[in-house]
């Protein structure tokens, strides 16, 4: 996408207002260091839904795991909703640790009892980017630009 911006090597973006691609409307990543310019930007594009579909959950100790395929990062504050019987996390903002994140869960501090690893289903959405920090919303209807299959310039 060709417009003017201000974003920083690292800083979550979200993208809405896109009317010619709908299915990008509401994805959020992290702007990469190459193709970073005032007029451009590039972030990694990963196959997954978005808000991240919960399809299993476990507490242990006050941490909670969440398992869901994803693109989050160490930091990163997001909240969950929709959860039929892990019920007492719906509406929860959590931030996610550094050592329990992969491409298919992670894990974050929540002050609750046990309970036991179950199938559970639900979502994951950002909420503020890296900890503390407002999510920057890029609006707008613009051209695409493809630098790899996987890498799409803004």
């Amino acid at each position: 996408m060709i417009a003017t911006n201000s974003f920083s090597v690292g800083e979550f973006v979200q993208l809405s207002g896109i009317t010619s691609a709908l299915y990008m409307n509401g994805f959020g990543s992290c702007v990469q260091s190459t193709g970073l310019s005032g007029s451009q930007f590039q972030f990694q594009v990963f196959n997954f839904d978005y808000p991240f579909v919960i399809t299993n959950v476990a507490l242990t100790t006050n941490v909670v795991t969440i398992t869901c395929n994803n693109h989050l990062v160490v930091g990163a504050t997001v909240t969950l909703a929709g959860l039929t019987t892990a019920t007492y996390l719906n509406g929860q903002t959590v931030t996610i640790l550094p050592g329990g994140l992969t491409a298919t869960s992670f894990t974050a501090s929540f002050t609750h009892g046990n309970d036991a690893t179950h199938s559970d289903t639900g979502s994951v959405s950002y909420s503020t980017g890296i900890a503390g920090m407002a999510v920057p919303v890029y609006s707008g209807n613009q051209n695409y630009l493809f630098s790899a299959p996987t890498v799409l310039m803004f």
